[in-house]
Formats: C-alpha cells, structure tokens, sequence
C-alpha cells in the first residue's frame, strides 16, 4: 500500500510531463495560474484514457484525460488507464467510445509494463514473492512500480527519459524499437514466469495504480533509457527468435495461415481458458490474424471464429470476437505473429509445434550449450548471479570464496573472473573482499528482497502498535517513516564493512 502523496508522484513520474497542469475548462484554479502553466506545456500535451471499470475499457467507453488536474481528481474511481501518452484522442459520433488509442498515433512511451496473470486471486497471492524475485530482469532492471490486479500484477518499469515516437518516411523507428524492447522483456521474465502475458499489447491500456492496489512505488527506482536500449540489443543477440536458436530463413511461402497445421490444431481445442499468460483472447485474435493473412473476408473470418468460440468451455462474448476481427482487420497488422503462436501452441497444443517449424522453414539451429566446448560469458554471469541469489535467502549479501563459486558451478578460474567483472560491469552485482577474507557479494535481486521484507516487517510493526480496527484508517500513513527502497538500498550497501 502506498500513501495518496505517493500515489500523486506516481502519477507524475509516469506521465512525464506530457500533460497540461491544470484542467483547460472546469478547473479548480485560478485562471491566471491555468495560462502560466498551461502555456508552457501546450506544444507537448498530450492525452491519454482512463476507464471506470473492465466492462467499459473492454467496451471503449472511457474518458480523455489531458491534464494531470483531471487525472488525479478522477483517479479514486477509476480502474485502467493508458500509461504511454498519445498525440490525441477523441469520441466517436455518440460521443460513448473512445477512438485514436493506436500504437501510431503514439506520443510518447514513459513506461513498459509486464502483465503477470494466474488463473484466481488465491494463486496470485501464493506466487507473490515469485513474482517479485522475477521481476528482477537479469538482475539489471527493477520495477519502479508493482501493482495488483484481479489475478496477477502490473510490473511497471518506468523510464528516466520518454522514447518519443516520429515518423519518418511513413515508419515509426522508435516504435519498432520500443516494440523490440518490449517484447525481450516479455521473453526475458517468461524464462522464470511462464504466466507472464507475452501476448499483452506492449503499449496498451493496464491497472491504475490506486492506494490499496499498490504493492509498492519507488519514485527513485527508475530504468535508465539508454541501459535498458543496450540490454535490449545485447538480449537480442544472445536470443534470436528464441532461446539458444540461430535462425535461416528460406524462401518465404505465402501459405495462407489458415490452412497451415498450427491453425487447424488450435482450432480443435475447446479447453482454452482465461488467464494465464497465452490464453483465450490471445487466440482469439491471432485466429482472427490468421484470417486476414489468409484473405478472408471479415465475415469468413467472424463465422469461423464464432464457432471456435462457441466449441469453448468458457467462451467470451460476441461483441468481443467482433472487436478481435475489427482489430485484425483494422490494417495494423500482416498476419499472426510467430512468437504468439508459438506461446500458443506451447500452452495448448504442443503436439503441432514440430509442424509449426516446418511450415515456416526454419531449418537450422545453433548448438545447445550442452553440446558447446565453450559457454558464452554472458551465460556464466547469469549462472553466478542465480548461485549468488540462492544463498543469500533473505538475506542482503553473502559470503562466498571463489572456490566455492568454482567448485558449484565447475567454472574455471578465468572464467569467473571474466563472469564477475562482467556483472559488476553491468551494475548487477557488488563485491567487497578484505585482506585474508571470503568475498562479500551483494545482488540487486538480494537487495530489492532485503528491501521489500524491511518495508513489510515496518509495517507489521506498525500494525502491531496501532489499535485494532485503526490500521485501516492509517494505511495512507505507514509508509511515511519508510524513506523508500533507493535508501535502504543504500544503506544496505554499506553493511559490507560492518558485515
């Protein structure tokens, strides 16, 4: 939980800026207060949406939001929000829907949120602490925000500086790149968290971060732009296409999608179920792409879809599989992804994957590291890193010689050390060694742990302290004494001298 006055610079941090001051009518300040403010945020104000419930967001029935005024006077009711902020947006001519939420029409991207979900509130709540040892990503990037939603977790990686979105030459290169950064940090916590919802729109519509709802915010926690643009290039080298797998490309054949094996094998599942990472909007959809690649018409495709979702156990509502044919028609797009169907066939049909790599001829793939003489220092930084986060438990740090670092993982000595100069490089881990002494070893994962159990052990103090029945009335002020996880985070550094 977190105070409103967090809340209020969550909001800020966020938005970067990319909102006017104040409201343009109906504001609750003076009018020469507006003007000031106002004018000098006029050229980059943009607007964003905000939805009262899941049914008008699945609906479109949402409110623009432009100024920061409005968007925390109407926050306390509301319950998603557009975190990356659009040049502009409208109604349509019932003045009920919201139009112009497309990725092209993009702004400028502050935030990149992972969408955690599970299939019920009790398993979100029995994988928390999973969830946040996850989020983590390769012990180099820190959600600036966690919150929670129905049956998972909004993982909100903020960025110190917006990735702003120009077209040049009817292309949108930042936005390819931000999609690219996007969808690695999908891939990179879905090597830990398989529920992570690698078919989420990257720059969608999410959970607003209300008091109750926020498991945590650190103003200071924020992603470096420039290291997570790095990360993302380096990931993509160390990943192509998937883990482990360098791929050729044969001559293309444009087989409609439809009639390919991976289609026909999802269209016979009835047991696809919300929730749950890939699930049943996801298919829904990359079906519906699968129609417009293969040139049906949108009633072919409707129909067809109409029955699959019909065959469900649990299927959705018309008015959604019409949206999904809408949006697979809607000129975005050429055709399904192969990474979603990929998720797809992994979850629900694994039996069509091997027809899935013939249809597309994909024919040649790098050697396992099994099978490799040498490993890639990359891949013994991270076997360093997860060995390092075992042992330290709850625990900040610990105290470890390289001999036993060695002996553990069966690295040699000049590949440690290579190992370990190369995490401290990329500000992941901290050593501290003393004459005649094992090495002191400190991870961010450790320390984002260590902090988070503080916090928590904070307010349990706390909850100990107060009277029954008044916590609740105190919520928004029990983390006034917290000074925030950047501070315990440094204060947890210098424990290595006082071991």
């Amino acid at each position: 939980m977190i105070s409103k006055a967090q809340l209020k610079s969550a909001f800020e941090l966020v938005m970067h800026n990319s909102l006017h001051k104040f409201q343009v009518k109906n504001s609750h300040y003076a009018k020469v207060t507006q003007l000031a403010n106002n004018s000098s945020h006029s050229e980059q104000a943009g607007a964003i949406a905000v939805f009262r419930s899941k049914a008008t967001m699945q609906r479109a029935q949402g409110v623009v939001v432009t100024s920061m005024e409005a968007l925390t006077r109407m926050a306390p009711t509301l319950t998603h929000w557009t975190p990356n902020v659009f040049r502009w947006l409208g109604y349509d001519t019932s003045r009920r829907f919201v139009r112009g939420h497309r990725e092209q029409n993009l702004k400028q991207i502050n935030s990149f949120v992972l969408d955690v979900d599970f299939k019920d509130m009790a398993e979100r709540d029995a994988q928390q602490e999973k969830v946040l040892s996850a989020a983590v990503i390769e012990g180099q990037f820190i959600p600036t925000m966690v919150v929670k939603t129905a049956k998972g977790f909004h993982l909100y990686y903020v960025l110190t500086d917006p990735i702003f979105v120009r077209q040049t030459n009817n292309r949108f290169p930042a936005l390819k790149m931000a999609g690219v950064i996007a969808n690695n940090l999908k891939r990179a916590i879905q090597a830990e968290l398989p529920s992570v919802d690698v078919g989420c729109n990257n720059f969608g519509i999410f959970r607003i971060p209300r008091v109750e709802n926020t498991l945590y915010f650190d103003a200071n926690l924020v992603v470096a732009t420039s290291a997570l643009v790095a990360w993302s290039q380096d990931y993509s080298k160390r990943h192509p296409q998937q883990a482990n797998r360098r791929v050729v490309k044969l001559p293309v054949r444009h087989e409609a999608q439809l009639k390919q094996p991976w289609a026909q094998a999802l269209l016979q599942k009835t047991e696809i179920i919300p929730g749950q990472g890939m699930a049943r909007h996801n298919a829904i959809l990359t079906l519906a792409l699968a129609g417009f690649q293969s040139q049906n018409d949108q009633e072919q495709t409707y129909n067809l879809l109409d029955e699959f979702n019909s065959r469900l156990q649990v299927p959705v509502s018309d008015g959604e599989v019409r949206q999904a044919v809408r949006d697979a028609y809607s000129g975005r797009y050429r055709g399904a992804a192969k990474v979603y169907i990929e998720g797809l066939l992994k979850r629900w049909a694994p039996e069509a994957l091997a027809t899935l790599n013939q249809a597309h001829g994909w024919t040649k793939f790098a050697k396992a590291r099994s099978e490799r003489k040498y490993s890639h220092v990359t891949e013994w930084a991270q076997d360093v890193l997860n060995y390092l986060n075992a042992q330290m438990a709850n625990h900040c740090q610990v105290t470890v010689s390289t001999r036993q670092i060695q002996q553990a993982l069966g690295i040699s000595p000049s590949s440690l050390n290579r190992a370990l100069k190369y995490l401290v490089a990329q500000h992941a881990l901290k050593a501290v060694t003393a004459s005649g002494q094992p090495t002191r070893y400190q991870t961010l994962l450790g320390l984002f742990k260590h902090a988070l159990a503080h916090k928590q052990q904070l307010q349990n103090q706390w909850r100990n302290y107060l009277p029954v029945g008044y916590f609740s009335v105190a919520e928004g002020l029990i983390s006034e004494p917290d000074s925030g996880i950047l501070d315990l985070l440094g204060s947890a550094w210098e424990v290595n001298d006082t071991g």
